[in-house]
């Protein structure tokens, strides 16, 4: 683990303009024995700045860092994983991701997680290149860790 932990660069970014300029690095550091890029709730910022900001600039602004990672993972062969906040919609009552469905547009695959009752959680994985069909798996969450139910 230890090792691991060596070979990491972290970066931690304060808003959304910031998280641009952090890709702009990782593209000159991609080229250099990088084999994955994990960018963590890659709407934060957006959803921050959804308040103050014209809603169309921040879309194509985000579109345009999705689409950098997916032209580094294209031009590198690098995984790439990014995740999404959700929020409720209140007239609806839907769970539905931030910024719309722009992340899954331009996403392969993607992972996500509902809570189906009380203890059970479904995991549901959706190959939006290959495969009309989802594929589900039923997990409980306990002191051991992911429990298969």
């Amino acid at each position: 683990m230890e090792l691991l932990a060596q070979k990491m660069i972290v970066f931690e970014v304060t808003s959304f303009s910031e998280q641009q300029a952090v890709l702009r690095k990782i593209k000159k550091i991609a080229k250099e024995n990088v084999g994955l890029i994990a960018l963590d709730t890659m709407t934060m910022y957006y959803r921050l700045e959804q308040a103050t900001s014209n809603e169309t600039v921040l879309r194509h602004r985000l579109a345009n860092q999705a689409l950098a990672l997916l032209g580094l993972a294209r031009k590198h062969s690098l995984a790439t994983v990014i995740t999404n906040q959700v929020y409720a919609d209140v007239g609806t009552g839907q769970v539905l991701p931030v910024a719309g469905y722009i992340l899954d547009t331009l996403s392969a695959i993607v992972l996500q997680f509902k809570r189906s009752d009380s203890e059970r959680r479904c995991a549901i994985l959706k190959n939006l290149r290959t495969s009309t069909r989802e594929e589900y798996t039923y997990f409980k969450i306990t002191d051991r860790g992911l429990v298969d139910v």
